[in-house]
């Protein structure tokens, strides 16, 4: 082996021991190049004078639509004046000139909902009355209602939970009133099968008719909606309206799932336009990921001081109808997505940066 030979394998041998050197003192301070690390990540992804400006203003967008957009209804109106309000809502008096199965459209439009009818149901102990007629009725269905009450006013008929159906007609009360009357068994089968011919097969008359029962329906479920004892939950009466009707007892109706609804996708709408305006921001000198840490943050903090104050307000004020139920979903939704991500780029982080320090980055931290 010639001099040179030995120098050079010498030199590799140095620089072998100086590498495990260097590596012995990397794995001996592990714990000070982690928190290091951890700095930095957390200088990173700190907030600056534009991300408090965002935090500040996406909390006061959520402050803002708790109270003022999507609250509970205060109060609620009585059937007569709900329809009243209600666009599409005319004046509707029992006339009917029975044809089985088979209203005119004038009929349809200037009679009331067949499925609204009580009169006579102590007849066949339908048990049918102010307060029980929207759980036993598949016309008040807030889905199903769709398709059975839109038949019930094509047909002039009236179908309850349990599939039985019944014949509306004009009756005369006591006082020679008219009102309308279940009057007759009808048949389900030939309800379904009077309006499909009414739809498909009766031209333009048909078609005609089909849109005057689904528009009435419409009017009519937005009218009940509105109203003081609202609607049941959807498809809970087909199979029990006594619990529909106890569920409604606790504040569980169609109004209130709707608000409900309505808070948490305001809330994610709200989140959605400061995520995409914050990102709009990001500077060239940080990373992709990194900055989403900070657009997290921002979503995360806000939706935490919002629903924080909405619960201390609440239980200050004593009045449940403030409570953003939908927008406290949302926020323990973000708590678990928001920390769940910052965990993991956090640990992406802290890899990488190990990874340059192995690889004999000289410049960082130290080592």
């Amino acid at each position: 082996m010639t001099l040179e030979e030995k120098q050079k394998a010498l030199d590799e041998l140095r620089g072998i021991i100086n590498e495990t050197h260097r590596m012995k003192n990397v794995c001996h301070n592990a714990n000070i190049i982690t928190n290091k690390i951890d700095k930095q990540f957390n200088d990173i992804t700190s907030f600056d004078k534009k991300d408090w400006i965002f935090l500040c203003f996406a909390t006061a967008l959520q402050i803002v639509r708790q109270y003022w957009i999507t609250c509970f209804q205060d109060e609620r109106l009585n059937d007569k004046d709900s329809a009243k309000n209600t666009w599409g809502h005319t004046e509707e008096h029992s006339d009917r000139f029975h044809n089985w199965y088979y209203p005119s459209i004038e009929e349809i439009i200037n009679n009331p909902v067949p499925f609204d009818a009580m009169f006579g149901s102590k007849d066949y102990k339908l048990k049918l009355h102010g307060t029980t007629h929207r759980y036993r009725t598949l016309g008040h269905d807030p889905i199903l209602g769709w398709y059975f009450g839109t038949m019930n006013i094509l047909t002039s008929t009236l179908t309850l939970w349990n599939l039985d159906s019944y014949h509306i007609e004009t009756g005369f009360t006591a006082k020679g009133n008219k009102r309308d009357k279940i009057n007759h068994k009808a048949n389900l089968e030939k309800i379904i099968k009077y309006s499909k011919r009414r739809i498909f097969e009766d031209g333009l008359e048909g078609k005609n008719a089909f849109a005057a029962a689904i528009i009435k329906e419409a009017v009519h479920l937005r009218s009940d909606i509105k109203s003081t004892q609202s609607l049941p939950i959807p498809i809970i009466l087909r199979y029990t309206p006594e619990f529909a009707k106890e569920l409604t007892n606790y504040g569980l109706d169609t109004l209130n799932i709707e608000t409900f609804g309505k808070q948490m996708s305001l809330s994610v709408l709200v989140n959605l336009i400061i995520s995409c305006v914050h990102r709009l921001c990001k500077p060239q000198d940080i990373s992709n990921d990194l900055y989403n840490v900070k657009t997290r943050k921002i979503l995360l903090y806000s939706n935490l001081l919002s629903s924080s104050s909405n619960l201390i307000y609440t239980a200050i004020s004593k009045d449940v109808k403030k409570l953003d139920l939908g927008g406290l979903i949302v926020t323990l939704y973000r708590i678990f997505s928001d920390v769940s991500f910052i965990e993991r780029i956090k640990r992406e982080f802290i890899s990488d940066e190990f990874q340059s320090i192995i690889e004999n980055d000289k410049n960082k931290y130290g080592f």
